[in-house]
């Protein structure tokens, strides 16, 4: 485990199960920006800490268990995020995607994870300090490219405690959860080395 910094944190994950999910087409809601990075060097200030976060080949890397805050306030009780992410290295059995409403009232961090696998799995995590719930198990879906150097579309749509999940904009499910209301927006790699580009952060 690595402490916790203001722009970063560490986390651990259960070990994954397999399921199915069949994919369904939708559109892409539009909205004003919130936030917008190509990630493809860091205009914005992203954390650079190496071995952890840090600019490489015109892609914001994460490894090494570690979520990066984006450089942007509490976008609210809704908004819609999306980032293009690739695992560049390592095994297929740990999660890489979004972070949602990440909080650390009295100095525990707390958060939503909304990820992906190499074996073309979704998963989403409540994580308060070192307690991580699955509020939605690993679960295959069509829509997921599988594998290594393969690029997937992450989005999530946030309206109050709902949380509907996308995968190159097919939706593979939708959350419920009201525990968390606020926080800020981050990016995280479970274990192994992940690409990320075009986070997109609008509300409605």
């Amino acid at each position: 485990m690595y402490l916790p910094s203001e722009t970063a944190l560490s986390q651990g994950l259960p070990t994954y199960t397999r399921g199915h999910n069949t994919p369904q087409p939708t559109a892409t809601p539009s909205g004003t920006v919130f936030f917008q990075d190509p990630l493809t060097s860091n205009t914005h200030y992203w954390l650079v800490l190496g071995g952890y976060c840090f600019f490489a080949n015109g892609s914001y890397h994460i490894e090494n268990n570690y979520i990066c805050f984006a450089p942007a306030g509490d976008p609210g009780p809704n908004y819609t995020v999306s980032v293009d992410v690739k695992e560049v290295n390592g095994f297929d059995d740990y999660p890489f995607g979004l972070s949602l409403r990440i909080a650390a009232p009295n100095n525990v961090f707390e958060h939503y994870d909304f990820g992906i696998d190499s074996l073309g799995e979704w998963v989403f995590y409540k994580v308060n300090g070192s307690n991580a719930t699955k509020l939605h198990g690993y679960t295959a879906n069509e829509a997921i490219n599988q594998g290594n150097d393969v690029n997937n579309t992450l989005k999530v749509v946030v309206r109050g405690s709902t949380y509907t999940c996308y995968v190159n904009n097919t939706l593979v499910g939708t959350v419920y959860d009201a525990t968390f209301t606020s926080g800020k927006v981050g990016l995280f790699s479970n274990k192994y080395e992940a690409a990320f580009n075009n986070l997109l952060i609008t509300q409605p």
